[in-house]
């Protein structure tokens, strides 16, 4: 499984951690870092299997395309988060995005059936956060997410099921998350392990130049 990380890469690196994340079955991650930090990084630098990720927030289209043009080639995986209709346009069409999070406070106005096909035509992976599940009365918090994917129609939409982790201690077994995702019904295949994956190795195929173009994979032999 490829588990995203919001904490630091330090956590993963540290000996005391390996006991509680082996018993979790964590042996992949997915880690948010900035750019200092991944101008730094050695190859075997982690005990683990580590990918980058890079999250992009921004109410402004220029902004967002100014950091996807800058962050393309440095990371695995880019993610968006929408904070408006024109935002959440813009990371449903741009092909330099993989992941958009669901942003629940932009409503039915935004994430509906219309918005779904749109994301499923240009093979987006939508990110559900699911930290408010871990929280007390989390039924209140939690409606608008359950009433935008019910919208969305999840049957035919591939998701990253996340908690948002920011220290070692939050993270969750892959089973744990497929279980909540189950609660929104967000089906096992809908959520595999494997979509991240794929997305992680076709990405760094990109990178090393062997798909110059949609649809071309140059042959490595």
């Amino acid at each position: 499984m490829v588990t995203s990380y919001f904490g630091s890469l330090k956590d993963i690196n540290s000996k005391k951690n390996e006991e509680y994340l082996n018993f979790r079955g964590i042996n992949s991650f997915l880690i948010e870092i900035n750019d200092d930090e991944i101008k730094n990084l050695e190859l075997g630098e982690t005990y683990y299997q580590t990918f980058y990720r890079k999250t992009i927030i921004s109410d402004n289209d220029m902004e967002i395309k100014k950091a996807l043009q800058k962050y393309r080639k440095k990371y695995h995986i880019i993610a968006g988060v929408p904070l408006n209709a024109k935002t959440a346009a813009l990371l449903a069409r741009d092909n330099r995005v993989d992941m958009i999070r669901i942003n629940p406070s932009l409503g039915l106005s935004v994430f509906n059936k219309r918005y779904a096909n749109r994301v499923l035509e240009n093979g987006k992976i939508l990110e559900i956060d699911l930290s408010n599940f871990q929280k007390k009365y989390f039924a209140n918090k939690v409606r608008p997410l359950m009433r935008i994917l019910k919208s969305m129609k999840v049957q035919k939409l591939l998701f990253h099921l996340t908690n948002l982790p920011t220290n070692i201690k939050e993270l969750r077994s892959d089973k744990a998350l497929i279980a909540v995702g189950k609660l929104l019904e967000i089906s096992t295949n809908s959520a595999s392990t494997s979509i991240i994956s794929d997305r992680i190795k076709e990405n760094m195929k990109k990178i090393e130049g062997k798909i110059p173009f949609p649809g071309v994979e140059l042959d490595g032999s």
